[in-house]
This record gives structure tokens, C-alpha cells and sequence, in this order.
């Protein structure tokens, strides 16, 4: 059976059973803080992304590292309170946000399409690892990831199981691991300004993160 691009999805009444789904998993506190420090703790211990430079020169962050990265998370998985922009990728507004991140991000020099589908599948796993981590419950595994296999092709396409998720983040991770001047340097930074997190995340982290941030 075919799979419907997002833009179809996205009008289906699998897309509201699905969102409602996706908001459960990543509502609530702590899981949407500890999640994304898991994002971009693992994001920092990867050189070949901090190299990665924005159009204007500065380091291209990873999703959820600053207050836009949520907000545009929040819009996305259906859990932004902001009028104009609930629904999740039923929302035309929420759905072309995401396009034009994606064309921003592929303008960045340096930028690859695997770096995209790499972060785009981390962040899909990121409240997964969490709330396996911390003994809380997910409602529908199945509902969640096909959900954010649909909203994340807007930004560059997502692993279509979780069990390939894993598999493609854990490959990444393996091969690319490692510590860098700019890495520690934001890792200095976010232990400063997020130490709960930060403590939170670590066993989240895959292994290969963990011995880089322990390390450092």
C-alpha cells in the first residue's frame, strides 16, 4: 500500500488521531526540555554538524536549542498555545514553515541531505528515549512515529520505523563521534545555563555522546 505524502496526510482523518497522539508524547514537563537537550547534547559531539555553518556564518544549530528551535518543535507536534498555529501539519501555516526551514537549512554551506534526515530522525526519537529512560508511558508508538515520518519529510525526511531510527542514528553517531573546540564550548555553555537538563539527558545519550561529553 502506498504511503501518502504529507501534504495528503495532513487533510486525512489519520492526521488528527496521530497528532493527538504526538502531543501526549511530547507534553508534559519534563520531557520536552529533556529531549531537547538530548538533541543538541548529541548534536554538539558530532563535528561533522557543528561545522556547519548558517548563510550569514554562524553555527548552524540543531532543532531545539534556543526558543525558536521550540517554538517551531511546539508548532509542529501540536502542542504551541500561540493562536494561528494549532493543528499541527493539518495547519497550511504550520506546513510551510517547515518547508522554508528546509530550504534554508539546504542553503547552508557545508550542508548535506544526510545531516537533515540524521536530525530530522533524532529529534522523532528524542522524546521515545526520554520517556523509556524515566519509566513514563507511550500511548501509541506506531500513531507517534507515523505522525512524525509525515511532518518531518517537510524538513528533510525522517526514518519510516522507529526500529530504522534508531538504527540510522546509532550508525551516525558511530561513525562521526567526536570532540571539537566549538562542541565543548556549547556544551560549557548549555551545563551552565541548563544543568538539571543537562543531568537528565545524559542517560539518554548514545554511548558514543556520552563517553565525548564525559570526557570533555
Amino acid at each position: 500500500m502506498s504511503v501518502p505524502g504529507p501534504h495528503r496526510y495532513a487533510g486525512s482523518p489519520a492526521c488528527a488521531r496521530d497528532l493527538a497522539v504526538t502531543a501526549r508524547v511530547w507534553g508534559g514537563s519534563p520531557v520536552l526540555q529533556v529531549a531537547g537537550v538530548f538533541v543538541f547534547l548529541t548534536y554538539l559531539t558530532l563535528p561533522v554538524l557543528v561545522a556547519v555553518r548558517s548563510r550569514t556564518g554562524g553555527t548552524a544549530r540543531s532543532t531545539l536549542d534556543g526558543e525558536r528551535e521550540r517554538s517551531f518543535l511546539c508548532r509542529l507536534v501540536g502542542i504551541s498555545g500561540e493562536a494561528g498555529w494549532r493543528g499541527g501539519i493539518a495547519n497550511p501555516r504550520v506546513r510551510r514553515m517547515a518547508t522554508a526551514l528546509l530550504s534554508r537549512h539546504r542553503r547552508f554551506p557545508g550542508m548535506r541531505p544526510e545531516y537533515l534526515r540524521f536530525v530530522a530522525t533524532l529529534v522523532a526519537l528524542a522524546p521515545l528515549r526520554v520517556r523509556d529512560r524515566f519509566g513514563l508511558p507511550v500511548p501509541d508508538r506506531s500513531a507517534y512515529w507515523r505522525y512524525m515520518a509525515q511532518a518531518l519529510a517537510l524538513v528533510g525526511g525522517c526514518a519510516a520505523t522507529e526500529a530504522a531510527g534508531t538504527a540510522l542514528v546509532a550508525e551516525f553517531v558511530a561513525v562521526h563521534c567526536g570532540p571539537s573546540v566549538e562542541g565543548t564550548r556549547l556544551h560549557a555553555s548549555l551545563r551552565e545555563h541548563h544543568p538539571r537538563y543537562v543531568t537528565l539527558a545524559g542517560p539518554v545519550l548514545f554511548g558514543p555522546s556520552r563517553g565525548v561529553l564525559t570526557g570533555a
